[in-house]
């Protein structure tokens, strides 16, 4: 079985929004899919969906999208997704930045959201790294991650560890205070594509 969808499966806390109880525009993201893409799921402790990301070929990113992006990181984008919050939807255009992973996540207007850059471990504090060794105590680090806002303000880390084949994600607070543990689970989702006439 092709891995076709991860499952990131943890308590996400989102109060106010809109309720996302079916996969948005399913159609349309699917034929936008790569042919290795990926649809992800993010669901909260009852198993509600809390966000939707649809991995789309970057030609399909709209024209402010990527005047945006390009202007805040030159260079040709790797990776491209549409994802669907509760809070409105944004594309996350992945690029590489003085060779690291970087991720620019831009409302479809252009207008930034924020951004996740990949950071060696010396420029993880201590504390941070102390958290998420507590919070999943054996494996090994896969990535480190920043996370900057729109003003680009450091507001959280994220951690990244595989531990016998199953991947990891651990969102840390600047203190080293762990907010969330995240678990990619591998599925497979069908879903009806547009027949040809």
């Amino acid at each position: 079985m092709n891995r076709l969808c991860s499952i990131a499966v943890g308590a996400l806390l989102i109060t106010g929004c809109a309720n996302l109880d079916r996969l948005p525009d399913v159609t349309e993201n699917v034929d936008q899919l790569p042919a290795e893409g990926l649809i992800e799921l993010r669901v909260d402790a009852d198993g509600k969906i809390q966000e939707v990301e649809y991995h789309i070929s970057p030609e399909y990113l709209p024209a402010k999208v990527v005047k945006a992006v390009d202007a805040l990181m030159p260079g040709a984008a790797i990776d491209a997704e549409k994802e669907y919050h509760r809070d409105g939807i944004y594309y996350e255009v992945s690029k590489k930045s003085n060779g690291r992973d970087a991720e620019v996540m831009v409302h479809p207007n252009g207008k930034l959201h924020s951004k996740e850059l990949e950071v060696p471990e010396a420029e993880i504090p201590a504390s941070v790294l102390a958290g998420a060794d507590r919070a999943v105590p054996f494996g090994t680090v896969t990535k480190r991650e920043t996370i900057l806002d729109k003003d680009g303000h450091l507001v959280e880390y994220h951690v990244k560890k595989t531990v016998d084949g199953k991947k990891y994600k651990i969102r840390l607070a600047l203190g080293g205070k762990v907010l969330e543990v995240l678990r990619e689970v591998p599925a497979e989702i069908e879903v009806p594509v547009k027949i040809m006439p």
